[in-house]
């Protein structure tokens, strides 16, 4: 997959856009492009100053890089909570603005950048934890079961040799792929229905399929609610893959992260996922897996979940 595409889909976009959001509002704290120093032009019919011609454009800059950060932040489908997203978006947009217009007291301009910038850390703070992996429990397990779609289910092609069959040659622990091409959170209701093992890894890749055929979101959110009900039992422990989402579906990152914390899932980080996918050879069409990106998927699979399976005898 096209690696400006992995920036967006990885959630990367967001702390690039954020990055560019702090050095507009540093640059917002140049007093004299942004306070009422001008000069007046020999030819001037009135007394109205004029602004030199290097405020204007340095002004131009700040809120271009700002602009700019601003898409890639919507972009990036990065779920905060709700009063932190809209101060994240109100406060710097506010700043810009009171920039467009002079003159501008000083105090002004400090006082709310210093408050945008604070904002932004926070909202750097709130990201975090869902970046990293979080630890796996003390447990052993010798199976494991895939529920996802052909990303997991493979599209046979010629020589194609999936991720789960690959991992579970590498980690001698039996995987049955229960994956099947155009799976949903919806169709996996019935994929799951024949795991009968109340002491079992289950594996979950699914919901980019959701994305791709515009399930709406209360759906969405009611059917993966359903699956991770059906899969709940104290001996089993549930990973889900973050889906790798697509701009303008942060409230489905949202619902996803959500069902992850109620249900005590463990929420494998989009960029980790993303990674697969990233690189030319990953894929066959920028979704599906090549052998590469079988073989890319298997090592993130037993990077994440090696330590709690134990080889057959």
């Amino acid at each position: 997959m096209n690696g400006f595409i992995i920036h967006f889909v990885s959630g990367d976009a967001f702390f690039s856009g954020i990055f560019l959001i702090l050095a507009s509002i540093a640059m917002s704290f140049h007093a004299r492009a942004f306070t009422d120093i001008a000069i007046h032009t020999a030819d001037s019919k009135d007394d109205s100053p004029a602004i030199p011609p290097w405020k204007t454009t340095y002004r131009s800059l700040v809120r271009l890089i700002f602009m700019v950060g601003l898409i890639f932040l919507a972009l990036s489908s990065t779920p905060l909570p709700l009063f932190l997203e809209l101060l994240l978006y109100i406060l710097p947009a506010s700043l810009m603005i009171i920039l467009c217009f002079k003159p501008v007291r000083r105090k002004y301009i400090v006082t709310l950048a210093s408050l945008s910038s604070t904002i932004c850390v926070l909202s750097i703070i709130a990201e975090i934890p869902y970046q990293r992996l979080p630890p796996m429990p003390k447990a052993s397990f010798d199976k494991a079961y895939v529920v996802g779609d052909s990303v997991s289910a493979g599209v046979a092609y010629k020589g194609e040799k999936t991720w789960p069959e690959i991992a579970a040659e590498r980690c001698h622990v039996k995987i049955t792929n229960l994956s099947q091409g155009g799976g949903t959170a919806g169709s996996a209701l019935s994929q799951v229905k024949v795991i009968k093992d109340k002491k079992a890894l289950i594996f979950l890749e699914i919901g980019g399929n959701d994305m791709l055929g515009r399930t709406p979101l209360p759906e969405y959110r009611r059917n993966m609610e359903k699956l991770l009900k059906a899969l709940q039992d104290p001996e089993r422990i549930i990973v889900m893959v973050e889906v790798p989402w697509a701009p303008f579906h942060g409230s489905f990152c949202r619902a996803q992260r959500e069902l992850a914390e109620k249900y005590d899932v463990i929420l494998v980080p989009r960029r980790i996922f993303a990674g697969v996918l990233a690189g030319k050879e990953s894929t066959v069409d920028g979704i599906h897996l090549s052998n590469q990106g079988h073989e890319k998927m298997a090592k993130m699979f037993i990077d994440v979940c090696g330590s709690i399976l134990c080889p057959q005898k």
